[in-house]
C-alpha cells in the first residue's frame, strides 16, 4: 500500500511540474492565463488563478481567442512546455539516481512525457499540436 501511495505522489508531483511549465511558458509568451489546475476539478480548492485537488490531473486554461491569433510555432511551444518539463525532470533525476524511489519518480516522468506526446489522443498536448499543424481546431471553445 505504501508503494502505491508513493507512486501516486510521484505522479502528482510530475503533474505539478508539467502544469507549472505550461504556466511559465504562457507567461513568457505573454498569454493571459485564466486558470491553472493541479488536479481534476473534483474536490478542488481554488486560490486566485490556481486550484488544487487530490484527484490527479490538471490543465492550464488560456484565453481562447489568443490561441486563434497566435503564431502556430509559439502555440506549439506553449503546448509542449509541460512534456518538456517532465523530460527535464527525468534527465535531472537520472543524474541524481541513487535509490529505487528516484528511479520510480523518473520513470513516471518519462511515461508522462511519452503519454502527453501521443498524437492520436486529441486531449493530450501532442494531439493538440498535431491538430494545430493540421489546421483543425485546437481548443473546444475556439
Amino acid at each position: 500500500m505504501k508503494f502505491i501511495a508513493e507512486v501516486y505522489l510521484f505522479f502528482y508531483a510530475q503533474v505539478i511540474i508539467h502544469e507549472l511549465c505550461h504556466f511559465l511558458a504562457a507567461r513568457i509568451l505573454g498569454l493571459s492565463v485564466k486558470k491553472v489546475a493541479f488536479g481534476a476539478d473534483i474536490l478542488s480548492v481554488r486560490v486566485g488563478k490556481f486550484s488544487i485537488s487530490p484527484v490527479a490531473g490538471g490543465y492550464v486554461e488560456i484565453e481562447s481567442q489568443q490561441s486563434v491569433y497566435m503564431n502556430k510555432f509559439l502555440l506549439a511551444v506553449f503546448l509542449e512546455a509541460g512534456p518538456i518539463g517532465n523530460l527535464l525532470s527525468v534527465l535531472l533525476l537520472f543524474f541524481l539516481h541513487n535509490n529505487l524511489l528516484i528511479t520510480i519518480f523518473a520513470c513516471v516522468g518519462g511515461l508522462m512525457f511519452i503519454g502527453n506526446n501521443v498524437i492520436f489522443f486529441p486531449k493530450t498536448d501532442g494531439g493538440k499540436i498535431f491538430r494545430l499543424f493540421k489546421g483543425v481546431k485546437v481548443f473546444e471553445d475556439e
